[in-house]
């Protein structure tokens, strides 16, 4: 693997900084980021399987060779921002996802047959642009403090 700085990066993708925008925002911008590389990806993928039988521990180390866990730690900016590996709990925690969202994004119960990228590139899209709760917790606590500063 060849050493790059993030500046070598940007002047060939798109890098996002940890300190720029909100938890929703640097989630919305990651899942982008997934769906951009899935949709240019032109093998065939293989999901996770059986994701809700695993037990916890085995379901944080799961991985399988050429699935988008795999696209996304191939991916020069996706590690350069954090990804881990390319097992289900990092890209869950790295990606801001519950585990019911990672369930239907990388699991092959949730996919008709065959599995196309694309399939997987909109669920992603669907989830970057889903507001949840704590999103809008986290959004009420900021116009709040600004309110009171004035």
């Amino acid at each position: 693997m060849k050493y790059r700085t993030i500046n070598d990066l940007s002047r060939e993708a798109q890098v996002y900084s940890e300190c720029s925008g909100s938890p929703r925002e640097l989630r919305r911008m990651k899942l982008e980021h997934l769906a951009r590389l899935l949709e240019a990806h032109t093998s065939p993928i293989r999901l996770l399987s059986q994701l809700e039988y695993l037990p916890a521990a085995r379901r944080e180390v799961e991985r399988v060779e050429d699935s988008p866990l795999t696209i996304a730690y191939a991916d020069p900016v996706l590690r350069a921002q954090g990804l881990a590996s390319d097992r289900f709990g990092d890209a869950v925690r790295f990606f801001d996802l519950s585990l019911e969202e990672a369930h239907e994004l990388f699991c092959d119960c949730h996919y008709p047959r065959p599995i196309q990228t694309g399939m997987v590139a909109r669920r992603a899209r669907w989830l970057a642009r889903k507001i949840r709760v704590r999103d809008l917790c986290f959004a009420v606590s900021r116009a709040a403090k600004a309110f009171w500063r004035g």
